[in-house]
Parts: structure tokens; C-alpha cells; sequence
């Protein structure tokens, strides 16, 4: 295959053929010959380069052959015509060759990858799920139509399936081993964890075992999120899942043991004086008229007549949030793997289930008291300065919270449309 310097030499040999003074041979057939034999020269170099010049040749014969006569012309013609069929037989198999190296490179890392002896090669990489996504696209793309018949598309697709297959396994494989190594790590922090937690009870000093705490709570809930990823029916995951929930046990209660009792008084105390400013939100009235919650602004109408109720959802929910996040649902704080292992203790958990029954009969009757003014509210000529009113309601006076409850959600649907009028 001829480099580029040497097809531009052919180009320049080609030209010389061609008498300089085109013009003046517009329609001359031994002008028109000669550029086909020129092109036809490009052609058998069979090269990106010498297909774009054949490519260019032909574009400037159509002209060079206008002015003949048909008995000159014809034959010129019929070569051209030829030529032109073959400068597209090229050009397409030079795309296809490009198309089908650029797939099997995409193929080739992952066959790497997989391939025997190469154990120590991490599949876990972004790299590589990238590499079988665009080898998927590609062959769903419409240059796989184009450039491949169908038995060659489904070969290439098997071959795919096939891959996935194997890597699939392979990242499971290296995944266990990863998390065993982990489980091991926990497992094996546990005595000493234990000593810690036997020192600290018996100096009747239970902050002594915050640190060893955190350390041994992340360690174990490394192992376990990892495992969240993986199959839960493969034996070998089952088996590391059993370990880790029996350190998280064991760990849970030398935990609740030593600091159970002084958790509890840390979050009673929490709670009571969160709860102070919401007392006597059981004797706030359990509805409000549209008159009062549209007439005069004030903190009872734009708290729906009962802001102590609205606090407790607030407080209520942040707490628990603060405490015990992803106990209920929520991303927890910092906090929150210091005081969800404490649900264990009796005491803890009767504290939690008060304050959340507590939270939602307050729940129950703001949607009660919102609902009522919604159907109240729901007949023409409400007046702008109501909606903006119940706008506001929606965006600042409920605590986020209960906006988020599903129990609220058709609710808040409403509310949004009625304040949007």
C-alpha cells in the first residue's frame, strides 16, 4: 500500500498526463482517456487516498464529457459509469474494515479481560462496562445493518451475551473475595472489641467505647453494604451475609450492654426538650373554617389554628431522623449509626414508638384539617389573595416532612393545584 507522499506522487504523474491548458480541451476525448485511465490507475491503489482522488477525478470528467459526441462520449461514459460502482465497492469496504476493527478492539479488552491467566485483573472498572455498552450499542446501531449480514451480527451479539456472562462471573468471583476479606477484618476485630467493651463496663465508663464503636461500625457495615450489591441466592454470598449479621449481633449487644442505659438517658432528654415547645397540641382544635384560615394573616390562620401541631410533626420527624435515620427510611446524620443499634434496648424502642405514634395522630389530624379546607375551597371565584394563601401553606407552613408523607401526597397534589388556580 503506497504511503500518502507516494499516491500524491501518483496524482501529480496522472495530472502531467493531462494536457495543463484544460480549457482549452473542454470536450477533447484524448483529454477524457486520459483522466479515466488516470482514475482507473487510483482505483487498482486501492487506498483511502487513492480512492479519494479517483473520487475527484470522476466529479471533474462529468464536464470533460458534456461536449463529446455520443459515439466518443458513450463508451467514456459507460467506463465511468463503472468506475463510479467501484469507487463505491471501495469506499464501503474501507468504512465496514473500520467499522468492524473498531468493534473487535472493543471486544478484544473485554476478551482480555476474561481471558485464562489473567486472574489478577481487576474487572471491577468503570473501563470495562463502558467497553461492553458501546460494543452493544454499536451492534444496535445502523452500522451494524449496514456493514454486517445478519449472521455475522448474531455472531458478534452471542459473543457478546457470552461476555457478559463471563465478566459478570468474574466480578462476582473478586467481589467475594474482596468482601470475605472484609467479613475477616471484622471477624477479627471482635475480641479485642470486646475486651474494650468488658474494660469500659467495668470502669462504669461507657465513653470509653465510642471510639472502638465507630471503628467496628464501619467496618462491619462496609462488608454488609458491599454484599447489598451481590446476588443474595449465591451459597457463597448467603454464607458471608450469615457472618456479618452474627458480628453485627454479637457487636450490637456489647454495644446496648455498656452505653444502653446511658443512650437512653441522652435521648429522653433530647426528646423532652424538643417536645416542651409543642405541649398542649392535643387541645388545638382539630379543623379551621376557609373564613378564618383566608381572613387576617396571623400565626394561628397561617399555622392552620394549631402551630404546636405543626411543630410536633416538624421536631418528630428530625429527631428520628437525627437519631435513627435509616431505621425509617431517611439518610441519617452522622449520628445515626450511634443510636439506631440502641433500638435493641427495650427502653429505647418504647421511647421511639411514643414519640412516633405521638407524630402521627399529628399527622392525621393536619391532613383531616386540610383536606376540609380544600373541599371548601374547591368552587369558583376563590379569591387570588386565598390561593396565595394556600400557596403558602404548601411551600412554607408544612413542615417538609409531612409534604414527603405518602399519606400527604394527595394533599399536597391538590394544593398545588388549587394554589396554581
Amino acid at each position: 500500500m503506497p504511503s500518502p507522499a507516494v499516491s500524491r506522487m501518483l496524482l501529480a504523474g496522472a495530472i502531467l498526463c493531462v494536457p495543463l491548458a484544460e480549457s482549452s480541451f473542454a470536450g477533447d476525448a484524448r483529454h477524457a482517456a486520459q483522466s479515466l485511465d488516470a482514475l482507473e490507475r487510483f482505483l487498482a491503489d486501492g487506498t483511502p487516498d487513492g480512492l479519494s482522488h479517483a473520487e475527484d477525478l470522476a466529479g471533474n470528467l462529468d464536464a470533460d464529457l458534456d461536449g463529446l459526441e455520443a459515439a466518443t462520449r458513450d463508451p467514456l461514459l459507460k467506463r465511468l459509469h463503472i468506475d463510479r460502482k467501484k469507487i463505491a465497492a471501495g469506499r464501503f469496504a474501507h468504512e465496514k474494515a473500520i467499522y468492524v476493527s473498531r468493534v473487535g478492539s472493543l471486544m478484544d479488552a473485554v476478551r482480555n479481560i476474561v481471558a485464562p491467566g489473567q486472574e489478577n485483573v481487576r474487572v471491577g472498572f468503570a473501563s470495562t462496562r463502558e467497553d461492553l455498552e458501546r460494543v452493544e450499542k454499536e451492534l444496535a446501531g445502523p452500522d451494524a445493518a449496514t456493514f454486517l449480514d445478519p449472521p455475522t451480527r448474531e455472531k458478534f451479539s452471542d459473543e457478546l451475551t457470552a461476555l457478559r456472562a463471563k465478566v459478570a462471573e468474574k466480578f462476582l468471583k473478586e467481589n467475594i473475595e474482596y468482601v470475605q476479606s472484609r467479613v475477616e477484618s471484622a471477624e477479627g476485630g471482635l475480641p479485642e472489641f470486646l475486651e474494650k467493651a468488658k474494660q469500659a463496663e467495668t470502669n462504669k465508663a461507657p465513653e470509653q467505647l465510642d471510639s472502638p464503636a465507630r471503628s467496628m461500625q464501619v467496618s462491619i457495615n462496609d462488608a454488609a453494604g458491599r454484599l447489598t450489591a451481590m446476588p443474595p441466592n449465591n451459597p457463597a454470598v448467603k454464607k458471608l451475609i450469615a457472618r456479618v449479621n452474627a458480628a453485627r449481633d454479637t457487636f450490637e449487644t456489647a454495644v446496648v450492654r455498656v452505653q444502653g442505659a446511658d443512650a437512653f438517658n441522652h435521648l429522653t432528654e433530647d426528646w423532652a426538650t424538643l417536645a416542651r415547645q409543642t405541649e398542649g397540641w392535643e387541645s388545638e382544635p382539630a379543623s379551621l373554617t376557609l373564613a378564618a384560615f383566608t381572613g387576617p394573616a396571623g400565626a394561628q390562620a397561617a399555622a392552620l389554628g394549631a402551630p404546636k401541631t405543626v411543630d410536633l410533626v416538624r421536631v418528630s420527624n428530625s429527631w428520628l431522623k437525627k437519631n435513627f435515620g435509616a431505621a425509617y427510611g431517611e439518610p441519617g446524620s452522622r449520628n445515626e449509626d450511634n443510636y439506631r443499634v440502641f433500638l435493641r434496648d427495650p427502653k429505647t424502642r418504647a421511647l421511639v414508638e411514643e414519640v412516633i405514634k405521638d407524630r402521627d395522630a399529628a399527622e392525621i389530624r393536619l391532613i383531616k384539617t386540610v383536606t376540609g379546607l380544600l373541599d371548601e375551597a374547591d368552587k369558583p371565584g376563590l379569591p387570588p389573595e386565598a390561593r396565595e394563601r394556600f400557596a403558602t401553606l404548601n411551600d412554607r407552613t408544612l413542615p417538609e416532612s409531612l409534604r414527603d408523607s405518602p399519606a400527604f401526597r394527595p394533599v399536597v397534589a391538590r394544593l398545588k393545584a388549587l394554589a396554581g388556580g
